[in-house]
This record gives C-alpha cells, sequence and structure tokens, in this order.
C-alpha cells in the first residue's frame, strides 16, 4: 500500500460555462452524438447533392440544408441551456469546498450541506478542455472540477489521491 498523502483541498466557484464543457465532451465522446453530427451533415450534403442533380428545386435543396444546420446546431444550444439550468441548483450558489483524502472526497457546499464519496464510487475520471470531471456510481453524479481552479500543489495531491485509490483502467486523464 502506498504512503498517505496529505489531503488535497479545492474551492470551485462553479460556471455555466464549466457544466458545459463536460456535457460537450460527455455527449460527443458518445456514439449518439457522433450520429447526431453525420446525421446533420448528411442532410446537409443530401440538399446540395440532390439539387446538383436536378432532383430537388433549389428551396427544397436550402430546407435539406437548414434542417441538417439545426441538427447540427441544435445539441450545443440544449446543452447550454441545461448548464445555465443546472447553475440554479443551490448546490451552485456559492463556492463548494473539496477535500481528497485517502477515505474519499469530501464536499461541503456554500449552505454548509456535506457529502462523502468513497473512491470505490468513482466510474471513471476523464480530462475535458476545461475541466476534470469524475462520474459517480450509485450517486448518479458527475463531480466536475474546473482547471482554472487548481494550483500545481493542488492539482498534484488530487491527482496522487484518484491514482492511488481508482483502478487506472477508470482514469482517462493525460
Amino acid at each position: 500500500m502506498a504512503a498517505p498523502n496529505p489531503p488535497a483541498e479545492l474551492d470551485v466557484r462553479m460556471e455555466a460555462k464549466y457544466i458545459y464543457d463536460m456535457l460537450l465532451f460527455h455527449m460527443y465522446s458518445t456514439f449518439g452524438g457522433f450520429c447526431l453530427n453525420v446525421a446533420g451533415l448528411t442532410a446537409i450534403a443530401l440538399g446540395g447533392i440532390r439539387y446538383y442533380q436536378g432532383k430537388h428545386s433549389l428551396g427544397a435543396a436550402f430546407a435539406f440544408m437548414l434542417l441538417g444546420i439545426i441538427i447540427i446546431a441544435a445539441t450545443p444550444a440544449s446543452l447550454w441551456a441545461r448548464a445555465r439550468a443546472t447553475m440554479k441548483q443551490e448546490r451552485y450558489q456559492g463556492v463548494i469546498h473539496y477535500t481528497f483524502h485517502d477515505g474519499g472526497i469530501e464536499e461541503t457546499m456554500a449552505s454548509g450541506a456535506a457529502h462523502h464519496y468513497d473512491w470505490s464510487q468513482v466510474a471513471k475520471a476523464v480530462n475535458t478542455p476545461k475541466t476534470i470531471a469524475y462520474y459517480m456510481e450509485g450517486a448518479g453524479s458527475v463531480l466536475v472540477f474546473p482547471k482554472a481552479a487548481f494550483t500545481e500543489e493542488t492539482f498534484r495531491g488530487a491527482m496522487w489521491h484518484l491514482s492511488h485509490n481508482v483502478v487506472m483502467g477508470k482514469i482517462y486523464i493525460h
């Protein structure tokens, strides 16, 4: 067993852009997100090809292309709306304090409410462009940590606890 490491503490003031970043990553790293993009691009291409072949009028071609654009744009727009709605939850109305230690993760809300997550609950940990996200089993939630909230020391400490308490096959942080 590894030698104990001191707890790492992190204060997070959540913003919609961080939740949006995690939602985008989640959506477009799945087969469904890929299929949505393919469907949108197919509608755009179909409109152009069918017009070029003389099988559709210019209006019909534009309708196909508009449909493709709507399909492609709808997902990010709905995810942005979802992120903004999520920010209205009480948990995000103040600073959230996290402590990473050998026993798990302690989460303390500005309201004083506290939660404990065992390392065994981490289904996977991923790196997105703006965040580190821990998908939690059982809790049905995702813990989102903005990269901007970490200092170098806090990041090293949090990652030490993650890497020493979670199976490496569940960690997708590079």
